[in-house]
């Protein structure tokens, strides 16, 4: 059964194993934040339906953009509809020779500034029509700042302990034991998810939306 513990519980149940230098409360901090920048792992991400109304249209091009408050987001995993799947591209392809790369796809334009506010702009593909949603956009959590009452995030305790070691190991230049502990950070949550959710039902069917993989997931 998956558990959550705070953090000042993870601070005293996983310190003694902490031994290359760094702190342990710096060990769990950067373990969130990179979970969560990974953006793989339930509650690391979220699915927010894009409203129309909030589409920002530039009359000289003709292109459509969207901006995501970045206090809340760390930018988009990928785009859809109910039928497919758009990838993400970064600005760089704008400018590839011979290539129509972002013609097709979302492109990635960074963080702009709006009075004080910081967003990520996102650039739909060329010939998008807003009126033809619902769209709906794959977004990344930030991740918590934790206090020592604070519920740490993450749905096993022993996937979390990995994570930990994986930074552990990283800061005292281990990478071969980083990897092998992310490795069984990501089987210890895949296990907990199947505890939490039970095993994944399959149907066989002509169901449309079956034929179909967003590409971003590929």
């Amino acid at each position: 059964m998956s558990k959550l513990i705070t953090f000042a519980e993870a601070i005293v149940r996983f310190g003694p194993l902490v031994t290359t230098g760094i702190e342990i409360e710096d060990a769990i901090q950067e373990a969130v934040d990179r979970i969560f920048e990974m953006g793989r792992w339930p509650g690391t991400t979220r699915e927010v339906e894009l409203l129309q109304a909030d589409f920002v249209e530039d009359a000289d091009s003709l292109e459509w953009y969207y901006f995501f408050d970045e206090t809340i987001y760390d930018g988009a995993i990928g785009f859809r509809n109910i039928t497919r799947g758009w990838a993400i591209v970064d600005q760089t392809s704008l400018y590839k020779d011979g290539i129509n790369m972002g013609d097709r796809e979302w492109v990635d334009l960074g963080t702009i500034t709006v009075d004080g506010v910081d967003f990520r702009k996102y650039r739909a593909p060329l010939g998008f029509v807003p009126s033809t949603g619902p769209y709906y956009a794959l977004m990344k959590l930030e991740a918590p700042s934790l206090s020592m009452d604070d519920l740490i995030p993450v749905q096993s305790v022993a996937a979390l302990k990995c994570a930990i070691l994986a930074v552990s190991s990283e800061y005292a230049g281990d990478t071969e034991k980083a990897t092998n502990q992310w490795q069984l950070f990501d089987q210890f949550i895949k296990l907990g998810e199947r505890q939490v959710s039970g095993p994944k039902r399959y149907s066989i069917g002509m169901d449309s939306s079956l034929r179909r993989k967003p590409r971003q997931f590929n």
